[in-house]
């Protein structure tokens, strides 16, 4: 590979829907989308460098190799090509392009963000370097088998460390079926708590002090009940009892060791009802559906849905760094949970500063996101 040029891998969907691949084609172009991100990583784009245009994605069934039922991050290379000029405004450079047809898909060593510069210093890029532009076809073996992966689609995966994994990720896949319809959910969350040690009662509190059964929930709060500081024994029987609820197939886990728990003095993620604004608990609906479909489905489709939730929820009373802990259970190969250790590790060796309202507008989702 030639040390003098770079390789770019870069999206065409603009806002979510508006794909421009078959313009950027037809011109023999490609723009940057934003007025305000990406300016000058655009500007470094040389005459000469190859770029492929990209879409990221999930896939779980019908893989090309062994997945044990994990899901894939994948990404499509629609086309690929050479930089002939670069306008230096950050936006738009020209390109003689290749359209691939079929599409090429790579797997796991994949970027959801809209300009990935792919370096050479490391296997994994030299790999999809060579997948994309010299038509060498992907090792899948090597990749299933890498530490990093090798706990969902390794050669044993009865070996795994993380076997909660799949519970957690199929509970919060059923639990969103509830989002639209809660009533009924609430009141099996009222019996379930007469039946469980540990399920403590969900009393709500309004004004002058008056207590009653609450009447809604979010579904971080829900998790919350068997995910905080009770025996391990009081957490599988909530989480029987909810599974079965919700129809999860996957078996209860039998250790809970390296999961974050909340607070049980803090184990809601949204306030009472005499300080709490009407329309708090449906934003935590939103963030946790939002982030399901940017977990599993296209990011450039998803993520600014999700970076606008994100941010909107954080402005929710009793959310704080605690919903970087649900993410991290509803979908916890996509994203990490920032407690306290977690976060002097990204301010203090990464030299990242931290503002819980970002989303991905800023480098908070850097840290929170883990999709390769």
């Amino acid at each position: 590979m030639d040390s003098d040029i770079s390789y770019w891998f870069v999206g065409a969907l603009w806002g979510g829907t508006d794909d421009q691949t078959e313009r950027f084609l037809t011109e023999g172009v490609w723009e940057n989308g934003y007025d305000d991100k990406h300016l000058e990583l655009v500007k470094t784009i040389k005459p000469g460098d190859r770029i492929a245009i990209k879409a990221s994605f999930t896939q779980k069934n019908d893989l090309p190799f062994q997945s044990n039922g994990s899901t894939a991050s994948v990404m499509a290379i629609k086309a690929r090509g050479c930089v002939t000029s670069n306008e230096g405004d950050g936006r738009r450079i020209s390109v003689d392009w290749e359209p691939l047809t079929p599409e090429k898909r790579w797997y796991f060593f994949t970027h959801r963000g809209t300009i990935w510069h792919v370096k050479t210093n490391r296997w994994l890029g030299k790999g999809l370097i060579d997948f994309t532009f010299n038509n060498v076809e992907q090792d899948y073996d090597r990749f299933r088998n890498d530490p990093y992966w090798i706990e969902r689609f390794g050669d044993n995966p009865n070996d795994t460390k993380f076997p909660w994994t799949k519970f957690y990720e199929e509970f919060a896949t059923k639990l969103l079926n509830h989002k639209d319809d809660r009533a009924p959910l609430v009141d099996k969350l009222h019996e379930i708590s007469q039946q469980v040690d540990g399920f403590t009662p969900l009393n709500d509190k309004g004004d002058n002090d008056a207590v009653f059964a609450i009447k809604d929930i979010c579904p971080f709060t829900i998790m919350g009940t068997f995910n905080r500081g009770i025996t391990d024994s009081n957490r599988k029987a909530i989480a029987r009892k909810l599974a079965g609820i919700l129809g999860v197939e996957s078996e209860i886990p039998t250790s809970f060791d390296g999961i974050p728990v909340l607070n049980n003095q803090k184990s809601w993620f949204f306030a009472y009802e005499y300080e709490r604004a009407e329309s708090d608990i449906d934003k935590l609906w939103d963030v946790f559906d939002a982030a399901i479909n940017f977990s599993d489905g296209d990011a450039d489709e998803f993520g600014s849905h999700f970076a606008d939730a994100y941010d909107t929820v954080t402005e929710v009373k009793n959310v704080g760094w605690n919903l970087t802990m649900g993410l991290y259970w509803i979908r916890p190969w996509t994203f990490l949970p920032l407690d306290g250790n977690s976060q002097r590790y990204v301010q203090e060796k990464l030299g990242t500063s931290l503002s819980l309202k970002m989303g991905l507008k800023g480098d908070v989702t850097q840290a929170i996101t883990l999709r390769c």
